[in-house]
């Protein structure tokens, strides 16, 4: 078993951020190069970008409360609570800065273990709750995919594991086996993130406003998109 952690700690651990490092820069690239095309072809026809409204409407979009007759006042305050936790504990965790600082030579302040304890929990209860928010609501289901629900319970497994680890009195496992399921969760985790939705965390300001600028460098974009949407009246 210990041979298994070192090596999902060392070389997986390392795959895994080649991986996540090379899939979001593959993402930039794409969104990047089409927002080139665009550009001469907006030059091409003598368009040109008003650049406040869009940076404006971009600031907008990244708002943590989306507010108007589409706002869900439960399920926004529970996807920020888990964006916010999901991204801080594995970030700030002392274990995980070690790995960084074994690997790469950097390191940063950690926190707390109670800190850290609490997030982990925050986190769980916040992946329960979305799973319940999706079933429970007809509009969320119609729109969910099987990989939705199973990828919200993938990001659940380090956070259970991790607590389980911390905590042998409540652990029924050998502490092993917990963190060999944590390290292999927490890898694939990091391998996913630029091929699903998970990318948004990391890129969200950077994709808002390269689509913000396509719906004003293709000509007709937004207007055709609105009369799709039956909302001509209103502003793009």
């Amino acid at each position: 078993m210990e041979h298994w952690l070192q090596w999902a700690r060392g070389p997986l651990f390392i795959t895994a951020m080649v991986v996540l490092f090379a899939g979001l820069a593959r993402v930039l690239w794409l969104d990047i190069a089409g927002l080139l095309l665009l550009w001469r072809r907006s030059r091409k026809n003598g368009r040109t970008v008003p650049w406040g409204a869009v940076f404006w409407a971009s600031l907008k979009a990244l708002r943590p409360l989306p507010r108007g007759e589409h706002a869900r006042g439960l399920f926004s305050v529970t996807s920020i609570v888990f964006h916010v936790s999901i991204i801080i504990t594995p970030l700030f965790l002392a274990g995980h800065i070690l790995l960084w600082k074994r690997g790469l030579g950097v390191s940063w302040p950690a926190m707390g273990n109670v800190a850290a304890d609490g997030l982990s929990l925050v986190a769980v209860a916040s992946v329960v709750l979305l799973l319940l928010l999706r079933v429970g609501s007809r509009t969320a289901r119609a729109i969910s995919r099987p990989q939705d629900y199973l990828l919200l319970v993938l990001i659940a497994v380090p956070f259970v594991s991790g607590l389980l680890a911390m905590h042998p009195h409540y652990n029924p496992f050998s502490y092993d086996g917990v963190m060999l399921v944590h390290v292999l969760a927490g890898n694939l985790v990091l391998m996913l993130i630029p091929f699903t939705k998970l990318s948004h965390v990391a890129l969200l300001p950077f994709t808002q406003l390269v689509t913000e600028l396509s719906w004003h460098l293709e000509p007709g974009a937004g207007l055709r998109v609105a009369q799709a949407l039956h909302k001509e009246e209103e502003p793009i």
